[in-house]
């Protein structure tokens, strides 16, 4: 990925570090955020949904001609509670290392797979891109599962999650319990 854009996971990652994401006047003020970085850096197609509730969600789709797969960069902006945490909202970078709350599970994965949309959103593509960022996932994970019922996306043949797993790749998920 270009150094601009690298540059950029980092600083939307800090941006989305700084947002108490934990309940629901946060989770909508960093839902708009990303609609905001969105439409500013891509010509996506942005759409926010339950924008007025606890549980925002938002969706982008950069969709081509005759795609050839369709790719859902999916990640989660809620976080747990901050209680007992010192400066959990500072997102400061020391030796290299961004601390704060959300900044592993998994603002950071999404600062990534933003950088990652946007920067492929400027090149031809040969497959519909999708990115999805909800934020129930820490209590209930029931907005992938809306968006699908509801066609507000399409059941893709990939998708990455950057949710932490020990520092190792996982090609499948558990499921639902």
């Amino acid at each position: 990925m270009e150094e601009k854009y690298v540059n950029a996971s980092v600083a939307w990652t800090q941006q989305f570090c700084r947002i108490n994401s934990f309940l629901g006047a946060g989770k909508r003020e960093v839902v708009f955020l990303a609609e905001k970085i969105l439409k500013e850096s891509c010509d996506a197609n942005v759409t926010v949904y339950d924008a007025d509730t606890e549980e925002p969600y938002i969706i982008a789709a950069k969709t081509c001609e005759n795609p050839k797969f369709q790719l859902l960069l999916e990640g989660h902006l809620d976080v747990v509670s901050p209680e007992g945490m010192e400066h959990p909202f500072d997102a400061e970078i020391k030796d290299g290392i961004l601390y704060g709350r959300g900044s592993v599970d998994m603002k950071g994965g999404c600062g990534s797979m933003l950088a990652a949309f946007v920067n492929a959103c400027q090149k031809p593509l040969e497959g519909d891109l999708y990115l999805m960022f909800s934020t129930d996932e820490e209590y209930a994970g029931e907005e992938i599962k809306k968006a699908l019922e509801k066609d507000y996306l399409p059941k893709v043949d990939f998708a990455l999650i950057a949710e932490p797993t020990g520092g190792t790749m996982a090609t499948a998920h558990k499921g639902e319990a």
